[in-house]
C-alpha cells in the first residue's frame, strides 16, 4: 500500500511528467513581412529572492523585447530595475504591484500604458496572488495584456505536499476563470507568466476553451522553464487570442531565478 508520501512523490513526478524536456530551442515558423505589426514580449519570474541580481538584469535587457512581464517582483527589485538607465531608457513605462511576499508583478514597456488594473484573486484562501491587466498603446493599436502568477503546488501548515499537489489545479484553474471576464474581446490579447502547470495544465485547458493558443506549443518549442535542483518543469507559458499570430519563441538559459525567462514575437493578423 502506498503511504501519503509516496503518493505525494508519485503526484510530484506526474505534474513533472510532459512538461520538462532536455533542451533549450528556439522556433520559427515563417519569415518576417511587415515588422510594423510584429511585437516582442518577454515573460519572467524573476524570483523574489534574487532582487537586483545582475544575471537576471541581464536576462531582461539582452532579451532587447517591447514588454517585459515580471512576476515575483519586489520593492528591491523595483529599485534595481528604476536605478538602471538602461533599463529605463528601453523601457520607459515602468509599473510595478507589490503583493504578498512573491506576488508581486511588473510590467514594463516601449509604449504608454493607457490602462492598468490590479485584479485581486478569487475569494478563496488557497488562491494566492493577484494577476495584472494592462492596455498598451502601441503603434500599430491598443493591445491588451494579463500578466499572472497562478496558485504554486507546494505545501502550507495546513496541507502537505500531497494535499496541495492534489487541489491546486482546481485553484488555478478557479484563478484564470475569474480574471477572464476582466478582459476586452474587441482588443488583441497577450496572457504570459507562471501558471505554475505543465502544456494542457487546467488553467491552460480553459484558455484553450476560449480559443487562445499556447506559443511555446504552437511552435513545438521543447524545453523545461523552471529548475529545482534535479527537477526540471514547463510552467511558464505566453498564450495569444486568434488576432495575434506567433513567429518566434525560445526559452532563455540565462539568469540566477529557479524560472528560465520567455522571449516570444507575435504579429497581428
Amino acid at each position: 500500500m502506498l503511504t501519503a508520501m509516496h503518493r505525494a512523490r508519485l503526484l510530484l513526478a506526474l505534474w513533472l511528467t510532459g512538461c520538462a524536456s532536455d533542451r533549450v530551442e528556439a522556433s520559427e515558423q515563417r519569415p518576417r513581412h511587415d515588422p510594423a505589426l510584429e511585437l516582442s514580449v518577454l515573460s519572467y519570474n524573476v524570483n523574489y529572492g534574487l532582487a537586483g541580481d545582475p544575471s537576471g538584469l541581464a536576462a531582461i535587457l539582452d532579451a532587447g523585447t517591447d514588454l517585459v512581464l515580471l512576476q515575483e517582483t519586489t520593492p528591491e527589485w523595483e529599485q534595481a530595475l528604476r536605478g538602471s538607465v538602461a533599463v529605463t531608457e528601453t523601457w520607459p513605462h515602468l509599473h510595478f504591484h507589490h503583493c504578498c511576499g512573491a506576488g508581486g508583478l511588473a510590467i514594463l514597456s516601449r509604449w504608454p500604458v493607457a490602462e492598468l488594473e490590479i485584479l485581486d484573486p478569487p475569494n478563496d484562501p488557497d488562491a494566492w496572488f493577484p494577476a495584472a491587466r494592462a492596455v498598451i498603446a502601441t503603434p500599430s493599436g491598443p493591445l491588451e495584456i494579463l500578466d499572472v502568477h497562478l496558485r504554486p503546488p507546494v505545501k502550507t501548515a495546513e496541507q502537505g505536499w500531497l494535499g496541495a499537489l492534489s487541489s491546486t489545479p482546481a485553484v488555478r484553474k478557479a484563478e484564470i476563470q475569474h480574471y477572464l471576464p476582466s478582459l476586452a474581446p474587441e482588443l488583441p490579447t497577450i496572457i504570459a507568466g507562471d501558471f505554475n502547470e505543465g502544456d494542457g495544465g487546467s488553467a491552460l485547458d480553459v484558455l484553450a476553451e476560449q480559443g487562445f493558443v499556447d506559443v511555446l506549443a504552437q511552435l513545438r518549442v521543447r524545453g523545461h522553464t523552471w529548475r529545482w535542483g534535479g527537477l526540471r518543469a514547463r510552467l511558464d507559458h505566453v498564450l495569444v487570442d486568434h488576432e495575434l499570430e506567433p513567429i518566434r519563441a525560445e526559452i532563455l538559459d540565462a539568469g540566477r531565478s529557479d524560472h528560465l525567462p520567455l522571449r516570444v514575437v507575435v504579429r497581428r493578423r
